[in-house]
Formats: C-alpha cells, structure tokens, sequence
C-alpha cells in the first residue's frame, strides 16, 4: 500500500515539475526572461549539481549488490547505521 502511494506522489510531482515551468514560461514570458538573466549562474550550477546528483544516484543503484551479503549500506530503513 505504502508504495502504491509512494509511487502515485512520485508521479504527480514529476508531472508537476514539467506542467508548472511550461505554463510559467507560457503565461509570463517577460517575467522569465527577466528571472532566467538575473539567476542566470545560479540556474547553471543548480543544473550540474543536478546531473551530478542523478550520476552518483545512478552509480550508487548499481553498486547496491556489491556493497555486502545483502545487508543494506545503512540509507534504507533497518540497515545498519554508517560507520565514519
């Protein structure tokens, strides 16, 4: 039940994520203009944190098997706590 509805939220907030830019690009054009030049630097290092952030999201996934007999690297609820 729990990820039925996690997976429903998912889906509505990536929908919204791609809707909402469109309709205020869409209905204040000027507006964004305006935004996108003053934030022009800090849309582009938000952008590379993102793709950054998906990279090592993405490494991560693939690397889960290899982290132990099938003991959770310590992210996952019940997985034991990491060591520093």
């Amino acid at each position: 039940m729990l990820v039925q509805f996690i997976a429903v939220i998912f889906s509505l907030s990536a929908t919204f994520a791609v809707v909402m830019p469109e309709l205020f690009v869409g209905l204040f054009p000027v507006s964004t203009v305006s935004l996108f030049r003053h934030f022009e630097f800090p849309m582009y290092v938000a952008i590379a944190v993102f793709f950054l952030h998906i990279f090592s999201l993405y490494t991560y996934w693939y690397q889960w098997d290899k982290c132990g007999n099938g003991v959770s690297p310590g992210i996952s609820p019940g997985g034991r706590p990491p060591r520093f």
